[in-house]
């Protein structure tokens, strides 16, 4: 289990080391882009917050009464239902994206390590 702060943590180095070097290095995409994020990333954890209280999460034992959310769990489901070739995430403005199983690993495996004080 992680709290919303891991998860922030975790999605911030991941957009960093994952997305942020599939754009183009200059222009005017990338400033859009790292805007984005940083607007994702400052209202990520009320987002969060709420998400884990919900009737959803808590029905399907995902979240607990701390807020704390069952990240393993969550990683290997959508692991398992993630296809071969992958899926598509559309950007506005920016474009697409293919998000694979590797990818869904990789932001599992660096929100696991802000859980753990490692950055």
């Amino acid at each position: 289990m992680v709290n919303s702060k891991h998860i922030e943590q975790g999605l911030a180095r991941w957009l960093d080391i994952e997305l942020m070097p599939q754009l183009p290095q200059d222009g005017w995409k990338k400033v859009v882009a790292g805007a984005a994020m940083a607007i994702v990333l400052k209202r990520s954890e009320q987002m969060l917050q709420n998400l884990s209280h919900s009737p959803f999460m808590t029905a399907l034992e995902i979240s607990n009464d701390d807020g704390e959310i069952d990240i393993d769990l969550i990683a290997q489901e959508v692991k398992a239902n993630t296809p071969d070739k992958g899926f598509i995430i559309d950007m506005p403005l920016i474009g697409s994206m293919t998000i694979k199983k590797q990818d869904i690993e990789n932001l599992h495996h660096m929100i696991k390590e802000a859980a753990n004080g490692y950055h």
